[in-house]
């Protein structure tokens, strides 16, 4: 049952298919649209019409957030495939257990080059490090990476998980939070002589506002996430690249193939981490006002 459970996923998972639908949405247009009356005639003046209009006008900086949303769940996605491999499968399971706290420990061993905490495997009683683990976890074989030296991989599923550590970008967008597209905050310094000076460097990308009470305090944070659509798209696509070669492999095994040829990603620019900018404004009360 578990095998059936686990081919069935690999079956019908497509690797490709966030890069192919952020394609078609990049190109598409928005025709046509209309609100018609109770008697079915064009109501060109609706204040929906309006409305429809004037998100439409910010139609592509919906794309360069939802790039940024695709290759989150993309690299989520990864990550899955990664843990759910033999012993601790099917896919199914891994994506329904590893849930909040679970998952966010999974992305944050990954993203300090530790193998996951119960996720541990090894040889001849001596357990895996993290370049074996991953390459085991990829290809089946331990030493693969390390002998054909393609530790980029290794650095690509490290900086994805580094992203996914951190949420707010993805969440803001989800649940409609005071939310912009554009440059960031600016924080100014005031000078007696020279007058105001900005302190820092801002950055053009996705921008939220977040509200977390403690009480007494209440702390209002704006931040601020770095977005390059085509670097958001380039990962994206060596990620479905990855995973695809991930499900060729799994696939061929429980079809009893002993050699597969697999295409993987290579001669891609590591390092490129995900910049991200925060300001926290901390309201406490003052003494007076607590006697």
């Amino acid at each position: 049952m578990v095998d059936g459970l686990e081919r069935q996923f690999l079956e019908g998972f497509d690797p490709f298919f966030h890069y192919v639908t952020l394609e078609a949405m990049s190109n598409g247009v928005l025709d046509n649209f209309q609100i018609e009356s109770d008697e079915g005639d064009a109501l060109l003046d609706h204040e929906i019409i309006a409305q429809i209009q004037t998100s439409d006008k910010k139609r592509n900086d919906h794309i360069l957030s939802l790039a940024r949303v695709f290759r989150y769940f993309a690299a989520e996605t990864l990550v899955l495939l990664l843990v759910s491999a033999p012993p601790f499968g099917p896919f199914a399971r891994a994506a329904s257990i590893l849930r909040f706290d679970r998952i966010n420990r999974v992305f944050g061993d990954l993203a300090t080059r530790a193998v996951p905490r119960g996720f541990h495997l090894g040889r001849k009683n001596q357990p895996f490090d993290f370049t074996s683990w991953m390459s085991y976890r990829i290809s089946g074989d331990p030493d693969w990476v390390t002998r054909l030296g393609r530790h980029e991989i290794v650095d690509l599923v490290v900086e994805e998980a580094e992203m996914l550590r951190s949420r707010g970008a993805i969440n803001a967008f989800k649940h409609g939070k005071p939310f912009s597209f554009g440059t960031g905050f600016k924080m100014t310094l005031t000078h007696p002589e020279t007058g105001k000076t900005v302190s820092n460097v801002p950055l053009d990308g996705i921008n939220w506002i977040e509200w977390s009470e403690k009480k007494p305090s209440l702390e209002i944070s704006y931040h601020t996430e770095e977005i390059n659509l085509e670097e958001d798209k380039a990962r994206i696509f060596l990620i479905a690249l990855l995973s695809n070669a991930i499900r060729n492999y799994r696939l061929a095994r429980m079809n009893g193939e002993q050699n597969v040829e697999l295409t993987f990603p290579h001669g891609f620019t590591s390092g490129k981490m995900v910049r991200r900018q925060s300001m926290k404004i901390r309201l406490s009360p003052s003494e007076e006002g607590k006697k």
